[in-house]
């Protein structure tokens, strides 16, 4: 019983750190395309 615990989590901190990672590499995508997108305006 406590071995399967351990095992859920370790899923779910696995799952936990992975979110954050996705979110992090999705929202420095999006300021990037923003970026490019106020400096493509402010040149015309």
């Amino acid at each position: 019983m406590i071995i399967r615990t351990l095992i859920g989590l370790k899923i779910l901190k696995m799952a936990f750190i992975g979110g954050i990672a996705t979110a992090y590499a999705i929202q420095k995508c999006c300021n990037k395309k923003n970026k490019d997108k106020t400096v493509t305006q402010t040149k015309s």
